[in-house]
């Protein structure tokens, strides 16, 4: 029997020697900028050219408007490891996380569209929103956000691939986020489903 790995079993073990990083670095007492830059640098190294998500996290359900496949969930709540996969055109609602994140583009092109809020934020089910910047995100891309009240809403799309790929890397367990509606101001906080548990 041969000792080569193939390179499915290599994709596996890299994707768990990057959760294994992630939740020392989560364990130690880090400033959340500081946590946030380490995170993005085991990003950069995970997704370096060749790495390819195992195919069970790598599933599309044209029912949803993307699919949410956990990777991992650390038992205390700590943080969350997410691929999510995006058929032609899908994407999220506008919305905001309530902690740190860390999202990397694995395959296809990601549209992030991103917004600032204008009101003073005193009415939490309310929120006056204006488009800051859009942005478009190769294989290999990282966008790192910071948690509320630092601005981190945003919309993120399949920029039109037959299927993109992104890994999200959390600072909860990535079941909930706030969603906003620009037009009427309506603040919702809505729970996320994985598709694969």
């Amino acid at each position: 029997m041969s000792e080569t790995l193939t390179e499915p079993e290599t994709d596996a073990a890299h994707l768990d020697a990057y959760v294994d990083d992630v939740c020392a670095l989560v364990a130690r007492d880090l400033r959340m900028d500081e946590l946030v830059e380490r995170v993005a640098a085991l990003n950069r190294e995970l997704v370096s050219p060749g790495f390819r998500l195992p195919e069970q996290f790598r599933r599309i359900d044209a029912t949803v408007p993307y699919t949410r496949n956990l990777v991992y969930q650390d038992p205390d709540k700590r943080m969350s490891v997410i691929a999510i996969c995006w058929g032609p055109f899908q994407q999220t609602r506008v919305h905001d996380h309530l902690n740190w994140g860390v999202v990397s583009v694995l395959e296809g092109l990601v549209h992030e569209v991103e917004y600032d809020r204008v009101d003073d934020e005193s009415d939490p089910w309310h929120a006056e929103l204006r488009m800051r910047k859009t942005a478009l995100h190769a294989p290999g891309g990282i966008v790192a956000l910071a948690p509320p009240p630092s601005s981190n809403i945003h919309v993120m799309a399949n920029a039109g691939h037959p299927a993109t790929v992104t890994l999200h890397t959390y600072g909860d367990p990535g079941t909930k986020a706030r969603v906003f509606d620009p037009a009427t101001g309506v603040v919702e906080l809505l729970d996320l489903p994985f598709h694969n548990t």
